[in-house]
């Protein structure tokens, strides 16, 4: 076993990051370790649950500042804008859950951030009922350069096991602890605030969570901007259609989105990418299919978005046995989930 000293000064270590598929959730199970990279605000169309195990990050959600240290379980809705970067010298190390709208019923949770020792009960719950699916596999890494892992606990980090060693009454109890986990952060009260007293962030997604989109500036572009991923108009020609000027339709689109058109894009160029990738399309397709330049762009910006890159990300899918053949939809991320 390495002591810690050992790894904090090992600069030739990696962060890693591993996934696997959960298909009776409609989302995935993530682990990342050794995580410098700061993270640009972004949205998804899935929820997001997670639990912070080292390191601390200066969290922006939905506008407002928030602190995340170890211990914390951070929350993201559907249609949440947030991002992070690292705080003090210790590198991130979490473990996270995503959730389809489909299967969460479009509950609006209490976010960003709890420390309620129930809660996290209930999450390591979810946890063991993955490792108790089946025989665990160790799950694929991914290096970033230059990067260093977190001392982490000396067990090596596992992810679900492939369908073919799944016990279905192992996950007909990961599906029941998914939905006490939810039902426990549900909001109780008016779902259009959030916890902050703020209006709900919901409207950036197509889905159950989904506020109406408006025929109104903001709406019209984000419509723009979901149907036309490949070959979108500029942003210049779209504020000239609506007879604004630029700034003015940023300042529109953020009051209503809280993120500009163009973090949108990219935003939802990401989540089409992933939903590709699940689907078993390589990467240089995927590129031309979401709009960046060339295999090279969209592996830039998938890293900065999702911690690693496309192909890595498509690998672990395929070794866990879940990329969907013939039928264009993918186990974990069918049409609304990410």
């Amino acid at each position: 076993m390495r002591k810690a000293h050992d790894i904090e000064e090992g600069r030739s270590e990696a962060a890693r990051c591993t996934i696997a598929p959960v298909p009776c959730i409609g989302g995935e199970y993530r682990s990342y370790r050794g995580v410098a990279q700061p993270f640009p605000a972004h949205s998804h169309e899935h929820y997001v649950v997670g639990l912070v195990t080292q390191g601390a990050r200066r969290l922006v959600w939905n506008d407002q500042p928030h602190l995340l240290e170890p211990g914390d379980l951070f929350v993201f809705n559907p249609g949440d804008v947030h991002g992070c970067q690292q705080q003090g010298s210790g590198l991130l190390a979490f473990e996270s859950l995503t959730f389809s709208a489909d299967f969460a019923e479009g509950i609006r949770l209490r976010g960003p951030r709890t420390r309620s020792a129930d809660a996290v009960a209930l999450f390591r719950a979810v946890i063991d009922n993955l490792n108790a699916a089946g025989e665990t596999v160790e799950g694929s890494e991914t290096r970033a350069s230059g990067a260093v892992p977190a001392k982490t606990s000396d067990r090596k980090a596992n992810v679900p096991a492939s369908p073919e060693t799944r016990r279905p009454a192992s996950m007909e109890a990961v599906r029941k602890s998914a939905l006490a986990l939810l039902s426990f952060l549900a909001e109780t009260d008016s779902p259009d605030a959030d916890a902050a007293g703020t209006p709900a962030a919901a409207g950036s997604v197509l889905g159950p969570t989904a506020t109406p989109i408006l025929d109104d500036p903001a709406g019209r572009t984000f419509r723009h901007l979901a149907g036309n991923l490949a070959n979108p108009s500029r942003l210049h020609q779209i504020a000239q259609r609506e007879t604004l000027s630029d700034a003015a339709l940023i300042r529109a689109y953020r009051r209503r989105f809280r993120i500009t058109p163009m973090q949108h894009l990219a935003s939802l160029r990401i989540e089409r990418a992933c939903k590709l990738l699940a689907d078993g399309m390589e990467p240089a397709a995927v590129a031309a299919e979401t709009g960046f330049a060339d295999q090279a762009h969209l592996t830039r910006e998938f890293k900065r978005r999702e911690g690693l890159t496309p192909g890595s990300y498509r690998r672990q899918l395929v070794a866990a046995g879940e990329c969907s053949k013939g039928d264009g939809t993918s186990p974990a991320r069918k049409d609304g989930v990410s």
